[in-house]
């Protein structure tokens, strides 16, 4: 007998194909109804919570990544403004240098 047959044979059900029930039927014969209006709204309110403190992180974080952004450009521009001044320096360093031979 081949695996795929033995393992059919094994699974619940008993035959390979066949559908497993999902449902669970109650003991007095109903079929459960999900849950409760009142636990739907506790579950979209706190998925609403959840969603909004979501959102108030992904701000805080895009502020944070614009601030660090500023930041970055002004040190870029304080070290030109180094590199210009040490570059002045050198030059005019370089002016009271003796020629050399």
């Amino acid at each position: 007998m081949s695996t795929i047959r033995k393992q059919a044979r094994q699974a619940p059900g008993g035959r390979a194909g066949t559908a497993r029930r999902t449902h669970q039927v109650r003991k007095d014969g109903a079929y459960p109804t999900g849950p409760s209006p009142q636990t739907l709204e506790e579950l979209r309110a706190a998925y609403q919570a959840h969603l909004a403190q979501l959102a108030r992180e992904r701000d805080e974080a895009r502020r944070e990544a614009r601030r660090a952004k500023a930041e970055a450009a002004v040190a870029r521009a304080d070290l030109a403004s180094l590199t210009a001044r040490v570059d002045a320096l050198l030059t005019a360093a370089a002016a009271h240098l003796p020629p050399q031979t």
